[in-house]
């Protein structure tokens, strides 16, 4: 058990984006399956791809490349705040759940945040 809590330790940052990317891939299919695909809502597709880019990229990246991608994630999640300004503007008769963009906003600052903790190698 405790080598695989110290193999959880130095992996950590790698562990997080890793279950990060699973959790915008899921995003994306959950939008896609649920048809959210109209005008506007084709945001919420690009930005979860986007994400899963940037959180994938992310394991990879180091030094400047690394912050650039932390800053885009941050500006991502401003993506998930101008959906939940439409969910709450809905006016149809099966109104969207107002809070579900921002599980968008979480994914992206939780990356943004594990990006800045890495350490380059």
């Amino acid at each position: 058990m405790r080598s695989l809590e110290n193999l959880v330790r130095r992996n950590l940052v790698v562990i997080l984006l890793v279950l990060l990317l699973g959790g915008f891939l899921m995003l994306l299919a959950e939008l896609l399956l649920t048809g959210h695909v109209d005008g506007i809502q084709n945001v919420a597709i690009i930005a979860s791809a986007i994400g899963a880019i940037g959180v994938a990229t992310g394991i990879f990246v180091k030094g400047t490349v690394r912050h650039i991608v932390a800053i885009l994630l941050l500006v991502l999640t401003l993506s998930g705040l101008m959906g939940v300004s439409q969910h709450i503007g809905a006016d149809n008769d099966a109104s969207p759940p107002p809070l579900a963009p921002l599980s968008l906003s979480g994914l992206a600052l939780m990356g943004a945040v594990a990006l800045l903790a890495k350490q380059d190698e």
